[in-house]
């Protein structure tokens, strides 16, 4: 993605307190799995606040998968309300799945 919305929207998030790498797993709640770009990703909300402002994180995370590849594969989408865990490619808050 690039100069996308949820670019834009992260780098306000990012500047606004959310520096730094994260590193691990964190439990978030899927909000959404409309996906507005149709390419298949779900809304993750992490049930605290990352910042003092009290506001918390959200984005469009990709979907990790097992057995990814060409013409091979599974697929389960989860549903809104599910539990999830959450990782940043790299650490970047701007890359999550």
């Amino acid at each position: 993605m690039n100069g996308t919305a949820l670019d834009l929207m992260t780098d306000a998030r990012v500047s606004a307190g959310l520096g730094g790498r994260w590193y691990g797993v964190f439990p978030a709640t899927v909000t959404d799995i409309a996906d507005p770009d149709g390419i298949g990703r779900v809304k993750v909300t992490l049930p605290w606040s990352a910042d003092t402002s009290g506001d918390r994180y959200e984005a469009w995370a990709r979907i990790a998968t097992l057995f990814a590849g060409n013409n091979r594969g599974s697929w389960f989408i989860p549903d809104v309300d599910d539990e999830v865990l959450v990782s940043f490619e790299g650490g970047d808050v701007r890359r999550p799945f």
